[in-house]
């Protein structure tokens, strides 16, 4: 286990380093433990596929939808 007084404030990158490898870091304060620091596992946002957001982006084979439908009378077809 690391320690940290001023290390914290005028050397984080050390500090940051220490977390990255894994190490639990003390941070002391007029010779008294007031915390102690460990890595965290990285947050991530879910995943969302396009049609779980906004639904299918195509409309399937063989099923009109409103807006197909305005495109086939607007060509005459």
């Amino acid at each position: 286990m690391k320690v940290a007084t001023r290390d914290l404030r005028l050397h984080f990158s050390v500090v940051e380093g220490w977390l990255a490898e894994g190490e639990t870091v003390t941070i002391t304060k007029s010779g008294k433990r007031i915390a102690v620091l460990t890595k965290a596992d990285p947050i991530l946002p879910p995943r969302f596929t396009f049609a779980k957001r906004f639904g299918s982006p195509l409309p399937r084979p063989g099923k009109t939808t409103n807006i197909t439908k305005t495109f086939i009378e607007d060509r005459g077809q």
